[in-house]
């Protein structure tokens, strides 16, 4: 009787790591079809709106995957010459990917360079930084500047009606 609930188990485990492999490499094309259409897009804003979606998935391929896809994209939006929500979200997302080469004092003072532009933008860009410098802040152990940027964050996520994004 034991054995039977061992091989069903074993079994379940199987069957669920399949699925998960399966589902993970449905998002891994997902994101290389938006990389086809981004380099064969005409127009500007959709372009870029796509390299901000891959940049997105980019936990989805290994570091040096994800680093080639996020600076594909930047380099289009710098050559673009304008600094939208889309350019902007793939420059975090570009120091996302380099927080583990960095020192967590670096990120925290790329963050803030990257603050008052998120401030033009429209209040997710912002609220996204807050909660990015506060948590740095955390990992440093600086608790009350920490505190502070989360309470910057959360006050944003209040006065927009955000609630998904209250810390």
């Amino acid at each position: 009787m034991n054995l039977s609930k061992y091989i069903y188990t074993l079994l379940f485990c199987i069957l669920c790591t399949i699925s998960w492999g399966q589902s993970l490499n449905a998002k891994k094309n997902k994101i290389l079809v938006k990389l086809e259409r981004a380099r064969s897009e005409q127009n500007d804003s959709i372009k870029s709106s796509l390299y901000r979606q891959i940049g997105y998935g980019r936990n989805y391929f290994p570091h040096d995957s994800s680093r080639l896809l996020i600076d594909e994209g930047l380099a289009f939006c710098k050559k673009r010459g304008v600094m939208d929500i889309h350019h902007y979200l793939l420059t975090l997302y570009s120091i996302k990917l380099d927080y583990e080469k960095k020192t967590v004092q670096e990120s925290i003072d790329i963050l803030k360079e990257l603050l008052p532009k998120g401030k033009e933008l429209n209040f997710r860009g912002q609220l996204y930084v807050l909660k990015d410098i506060g948590r740095n802040y955390t990992i440093l152990s600086k608790f009350d500047s920490s505190i502070y940027y989360y309470d910057l964050a959360s006050k944003l996520a209040i006065a927009n009606n955000d609630t998904r994004n209250i810390a």
